[in-house]
């Protein structure tokens, strides 16, 4: 299996999202470096001193970055081509759920969605209730979700049941595919069961993965050195 990787130095890189036409991560803790699909250098975004990440969004239907930092309780839009950035406080605390409705996205805390529009982040709230479940991750209406012990696909039109494993796995998924991950291993759901894609050398640990189409990207940091990382790009034509 094909895989693409670029070192990464001098940057504490902790976060990563894949939109229409880049590939972004944080620049240490001002801003953002953008990459194309190739990891070719396209730009550096500066955003905010002392930013720091807790969630970053991205879909492939746009080129937006939106940003969460809990820290500083700021909430950004992040328009990459560009370059216009948005904020507003902001304390709430929404779930890794995020939906591109047109020129507005949406996110979701426990009990309701919130409708932001990515101009100028004026927002609609709507009651919404998660029932209890656990939503792991999404891509527009197909969503993961744990239910007590188990693991559910769901994408509006038919659910699945993959196999649970108690060990925590993060996941992402778009157009049917399916992968899960941890520090160490990464796994493609392939005729219903988990195939070993790629297992992460003993001096690094894989931090993060999107998938888009028939690529996973995927951030690798080295756990001697919080500089240096790796972004990688894995071809799933299997």
């Amino acid at each position: 299996m094909k895989i693409l990787k670029k070192e990464i130095e001098n940057n504490d890189v902790y976060a990563l999202a894949v939109t229409k036409k880049y590939i972004v991560i944080n620049s240490n803790y001002k801003g953002l470096t953008v990459f194309d699909k190739n990891f070719s250098f396209v730009t550096e975004i500066d955003v905010d001193e002392e930013l720091v990440i807790y969630q970053m969004y991205a879909s492939t239907l746009n080129d937006y970055v939106i940003i969460q930092d809990l820290e500083n309780e700021t909430l950004y839009s992040v328009e990459v081509k560009n370059k216009k950035i948005v904020k507003m406080q902001c304390t709430t605390f929404f779930m890794q759920n995020y939906y591109v409705d047109g020129s507005r996205f949406r996110l979701m805390d426990g009990e309701k969605n919130y409708f932001f529009t990515y101009d100028n982040l004026l927002f609609t709230v709507e009651e919404h209730s998660v029932n209890g479940l656990t939503y792991l991750t999404n891509n527009q209406e197909e969503i993961i979700y744990r239910d007590y012990e188990k693991i559910i696909y769901d994408d509006g039109k038919m659910k699945k049941e993959l196999l649970y494993n108690s060990k925590g796995y993060f996941y992402s998924i778009k157009d049917k595919k399916i992968i899960k991950y941890d520090e160490e291993e990464l796994y493609l759901w392939e005729n219903d069961e988990w195939i070993l894609l790629y297992e992460a050398e003993s001096s690094y640990s894989i931090r993060q993965c999107i998938l888009e189409n028939e690529r996973c990207y995927f951030l690798i940091n080295n756990k001697g050195n919080r500089d240096e990382s790796e972004l990688a790009c894995l071809f799933l034509e299997i």
